[in-house]
């Protein structure tokens, strides 16, 4: 898996960055199989509403999919890559 995330390394920084604050942190959080709404989500410094509407809006653009808190990221070499990249 390392050679994947050297190979695609550079076009996921640009992915990742072109997301709002809020929504970086909605992946970082379900990248990482924490709660979008407790601790770690504090830490972040995410307030629940702003975590709400981040993950109302990649669920509509398909970057999530699941339903209310039980959500995953779309794509699992982005999300091991967040995972790797910006640890919780």
């Amino acid at each position: 898996m390392a050679d994947v995330r050297a190979a695609t390394g550079s076009g996921l920084e640009r992915l990742y960055s072109s997301f709002v604050a809020g929504e970086r942190a909605v992946l970082r959080l379900v990248a990482a199989g924490s709660g979008m709404f407790g601790g770690a989500a504090e830490v972040l410094g995410l307030p629940v509403g702003t975590a709400q509407h981040a993950r109302d809006r990649l669920l509509e653009r398909g970057d999530l999919v699941g339903a209310g808190a039980d959500v995953a990221i779309v794509d699992p070499v982005f999300a091991d890559w967040i995972r790797h990249r910006f640890p919780i």
